[in-house]
């Protein structure tokens, strides 16, 4: 009886990380060549304009084909299309991840709509941000926003398991998840001066002490430390001096 066998070969996906970061910050395949070129890549390795242009097009279009799994990075393991080391692995989806603090701070507290991601020149001219890398940053809270906002159990402890990020940086979006879960309105001018981590240190603040603990959930264990403890909020809403 003869046996079918399905055999794979392929060599290691080699990835540019400086070129994976222009392909983030949104550059286009030429601008990243002109700035690889005054790096002097073309010294280095003694090659054309042409050939540098070449290979980061070839980059960009691996990095595209990455992207499906970097939306969903537990995917990424199990793909085969790529072969990256688990090291690789972590370190492109904790870049994808990243973002400027002056562009997700104008998502704070706002609904995020298909009307405001058609906003984002607005936000783009205003933090110096290219469009691109602000609709990724925006898809990024969107969709960290949307997985986790339901679940039961500890936002950042979701973030981690769904995401793959790292403490710190998961932290941040966990501060982002619950703000804007809870619909605090920070777009008014007079806290206009408040900066991203001014946001994220007064939320774990919340979350560490007014949130509603799992231990005191009267359903079964259904809530998460984005809810708050509605009858502390009613005590302070009467409360007056």
């Amino acid at each position: 009886m003869n046996t079918l066998i399905d055999v794979f070969v392929g060599n290691e996906t080699l990835i540019d990380t400086g070129v994976y970061q222009l392909w983030l910050d949104g550059q286009t395949v030429e601008n990243a060549a002109k700035i690889q070129q005054k790096k002097g890549t073309l010294l280095q390795f003694g090659a054309t304009f042409e050939m540098l242009t070449n290979d980061i097009e070839d980059q960009y279009r691996t990095f595209k084909l990455l992207e499906n799994y970097l939306k969903n990075p537990t995917e990424l393991s199990y793909q085969l299309e790529l072969q990256l080391a688990p090291e690789i692995q972590s370190q492109l989806i904790e870049k994808y991840y990243e973002f400027d603090t002056l562009v997700v701070r104008e998502f704070i507290g706002r609904k995020l709509s298909t009307r405001l991601r058609n906003s984002l020149d607005d936000i783009s001219d205003r933090t110096k941000i290219s469009v691109r890398s602000c609709k990724r940053q925006f898809d990024n809270v969107k969709q960290v926003l949307k997985v986790v906002e339901d679940l039961p159990g500890s936002i950042l402890n979701n973030i981690i398991s769904n995401f793959l990020l790292s403490s710190h940086l998961a932290q941040q979006y966990a501060a982002m998840v619950f703000l804007n879960t809870n619909r605090f309105d920070l777009t008014k001018k007079k806290l206009s001066h408040l900066t991203f981590h001014d946001l994220v240190h007064c939320a774990n603040v919340i979350m560490n002490s007014w949130s509603i603990s799992l231990h005191d959930s009267k359903d079964g264990g259904d809530a998460n430390d984005a809810d708050l403890d509605r009858d502390f909020l009613q005590e302070v809403k009467e409360f007056k001096v």
